[in-house]
């Protein structure tokens, strides 16, 4: 074994550069060209330039280690008693495993480093440790087999890099990456409840306007939502759902009044024109990026199942699921509800209406599971207007 003092230094230097080639080039291997280069010159010197290396390999700020074949410990400088805080004496026979297994450090870390020195072979990991008076510690260590001129293994040597420092700027930089996180996840909630809040105020003032359907927005909303849930839907589709039924006529905001609050019915001209408020909606709604997955109702809704509905003619499943979902929703709720030109229908004439457009207005699945809930609800009194819708 390597004493303190003077005959360190002399064993080190017999170690690190005396008689074997294959093991001062694993040390020089450690160090970048310039520095390399110079070795190389330094071992056609003499054996006082070889001592000078190992001089410089016992100061170095990273903790070198030196051990036998089998792992154990034969010489660690100053380096490694600076950052573990055990010197040579309390570490001398030992196998590194022993120091440097932490509270923390990966068992199977460990287990790998033994397994690796058992085989013979060079290991590179990053462990979470603890000196010897608790201090956390992370390290960097990059171990390397060396063998005699023979190919015969004689010793490990590693060079193990302190880490804490850039761990802890890692760390500090996760917490304030995370606390970031935090608060944009808080703003946008924030601003979520902000636009749904002005949602349900743009609905509301429509229904000011048009005093036919007070009251509707509500209820086609809760009922639509109740039917999505059936059809599979959920999560942010469901949020999307929520806002586009509370949205849907939003479009006839473009409407002028003659038309949209005409006691009677509407001429072809005049159909014409209440035909335009799905195009309004897209055109009103589409710069705000945060509904447009809502629009999918506002400006599908009169679509038809067989191709006949309007604006744009989509026929079947082109039109999206959540507008052939409020379709059916949205013709339910008018049909119970008293219009100045016709008093609401009984539920038993609305449940028989909707079910004869299926395959034509309506999505046959949509029919079906529309009519199975209705049918769950037979027992409980169904929301009706009291005003016209």
């Amino acid at each position: 074994m390597i004493s303190q003092g003077k005959t360190a230094l002399d064993g080190i230097a017999r170690v690190l550069f005396g008689g074997s080639r294959a093991w001062r080039k694993a040390f020089q291997g450690y160090l970048p060209g310039a520095a390399r280069d110079a070795v190389e010159a330094a071992l056609r010197k003499s054996e006082s330039e070889a001592r000078k290396l190992a001089l410089v390999a016992a100061r170095t700020d990273n903790a070198v280690i030196i051990t036998d074949a089998l792992g154990r410990i034969e010489w660690v400088n100053a380096g490694f008693t600076r950052i573990t805080e055990y010197n040579l004496e309390e570490v001398l026979g030992q196998r590194p495993g022993h120091v440097l297994q932490g509270r923390e450090t990966d068992p199977t870390t460990v287990a790998y480093m033994r397994s690796r020195i058992d085989q013979g072979e060079g290991f590179k990991v990053e462990v979470l440790n603890y000196s010897k008076s608790g201090r956390e510690y992370w390290l960097a260590i990059d171990a390397q087999p060396v063998h005699d001129d023979d190919g015969s293994l004689t010793h490990f040597i590693a060079i193990e890099s302190d880490l804490t420092d850039r761990k802890q700027a890692e760390i500090a930089l996760r917490r304030s990456h995370d606390e970031l996180e935090d608060r944009i996840s808080e703003r946008t909630a924030e601003l979520i409840v902000a636009y749904d809040a002005t949602i349900e105020g743009w609905s509301r003032a429509l229904e000011l306007r048009d005093k036919e359907t007070e009251g509707h927005s509500q209820r086609v909303t809760e009922m639509a939502l109740q039917l999505s849930r059936v059809m599979g839907m959920a999560g942010a589709d469901l949020s999307h759902v929520r806002r586009g039924a509370l949205l849907h006529d939003i479009g006839k905001m473009g409407v002028p009044d003659g038309v949209l609050r005409k006691p009677g019915p509407l001429s072809d001209e005049e159909w014409q024109i209440m035909r335009r408020h799905p195009q309004y909606a897209y055109e009103l709604l589409w710069p705000v990026e945060f509904l447009r997955p809502a629009l999918e109702i506002p400006y599908c809704h009169h679509e038809r199942w067989d191709g006949t509905g309007y604006p744009r003619g989509l026929k079947g499943e082109q039109i999206p699921l959540a507008a052939r979902i409020f379709a059916a929703v949205d013709i339910w709720d008018a049909l119970r509800s008293d219009r100045p030109y016709r008093a609401r229908w009984a539920d038993d004439r609305v449940i028989e209406h909707i079910r004869s457009l299926s395959g034509t207005h309506l999505d046959p699945a949509v029919v079906d599971s529309f009519l199975a809930i209705l049918a769950q609800t037979e027992s409980k009194p169904l929301p009706t207007a009291d005003t016209r819708a």
